[in-house]
C-alpha cells in the first residue's frame, strides 16, 4: 500500500485525504474491534480507540504520526 500521503504537510489536500480514506479502509478491514481502531493521529498517538468518522476527523485535523510507517496496530 502506498504510504507517500503520510508525508503531506497539507492535511486538506486531495492526496492526503485519499490516503486517509485508503488507510481507514485497510485498518478497519484488518484490525477493527467493535467498530473502532486506535487513533494514529499526532494528538492521540495510538492510545485511544475511535470510530471511522472520528479517526478520519482526527487525521485530517491533526495529521498522522509521521514515523508510524509500520502499521503495527492497524493490520
Amino acid at each position: 500500500m502506498d504510504k507517500s500521503w503520510m508525508r503531506c504537510t497539507d492535511t486538506s489536500s486531495d492526496v492526503y485525504i485519499k490516503g486517509v480514506d485508503n488507510f481507514l479502509q485497510f485498518a478497519f478491514k484488518h484490525s477493527e474491534v467493535d467498530g473502532e481502531i486506535l487513533f494514529p493521529c499526532t494528538l492521540c498517538n495510538n492510545v485511544l480507540n475511535g470510530s471511522r468518522a472520528d479517526v478520519r476527523e482526527h487525521l485530517i485535523i491533526s495529521g498522522i504520526v509521521k514515523n508510524y510507517t509500520r502499521w503495527l496496530h492497524h493490520g
